[in-house]
């Protein structure tokens, strides 16, 4: 499928509607962030291998989870699991050159990758730290909030 195809998708479908969201993802390249031989199926709406035994996952799912975030320009977010950066991609586009994402990958391999990729799609607020982040990363705090009590 090509990516075109899949935003026509959504905007016919009613899955996503928000124009920010749709054009973060036509701004931030997957095919970038995806693993060689798999090129052609960088647009396919299901999950694919980026090694260590991990995925990226599909793009109607991650579109989902970043709208349910509510972002909104300027914002300081922390991403846990980065995986291969798509989504922290994403996501920087949506909070803007103001904003700031700061996203963790335990594996070693893959955060590597994932510095890589934001490198490769000129992402520049972004920061990939090899870090567990299951606890926070209390560093870079405070970060917005969806939720507050």
């Amino acid at each position: 499928m090509e990516k075109q195809r899949l935003i026509d998708y959504w905007r016919k479908s009613g899955t996503i509607k928000d124009e920010k969201l749709l054009k973060a993802f036509e701004e931030v390249p997957r095919e970038i962030f995806i693993r060689n031989g798999f090129e052609e199926e960088a647009y396919g709406d299901y999950p694919l291998p980026i090694g260590s035994g991990q995925t990226i996952s599909q793009p109607t799912t991650v579109m989902i989870m970043t709208r349910a975030l509510e972002l909104k320009e300027g914002q300081k977010v922390l991403e846990i699991g980065t995986g291969s950066g798509w989504q922290a991609a994403i996501i920087g586009k949506i909070v803007g050159k103001k904003g700031k994402v700061i996203t963790t990958e335990i594996i070693p391999e893959l955060a590597e990758f994932a510095k890589n990729n934001i490198k490769k799609a000129k992402i520049n607020n972004v920061k990939v730290i090899n870090y567990d982040g299951s606890q926070g990363y209390k560093k870079e705090a405070p970060y917005a909030q969806k939720y507050r009590p």
